[in-house]
This record gives structure tokens, C-alpha cells and sequence, in this order.
């Protein structure tokens, strides 16, 4: 969910960072050309 604008979307996660991120994880997202991708995981809310 984006923080600012409360969107919601669903994105595919990276196998590199499939035991990083677990439900409630913040994450950063990167968008460019209309498509979003996962860049980091932030941490625990």
C-alpha cells in the first residue's frame, strides 16, 4: 500500500528477497515508465 495516496497493488518479489520481506514489512518501491518494482526492504511498521 502506498503510504501517501493509500493505493494498493500487488507486485511479484524478487528471488533474491523472497526470506527478506514478510507481511507488515515496509518496503520501497521504485516506479519508472508506468511499471513499479520492489528496490528495498525498509524494515518492520
Amino acid at each position: 500500500m502506498d503510504l501517501d495516496t493509500y493505493e494498493t497493488f500487488e507486485l511479484p518479489v524478487p528471488a533474491d528477497m523472497t526470506d527478506k520481506i514478510k507481511s507488515g514489512e515496509e518496503i520501497e518501491i521504485i516506479e519508472s515508465m508506468g511499471r513499479k518494482a520492489i528496490s528495498r526492504v525498509m524494515g518492520s511498521n
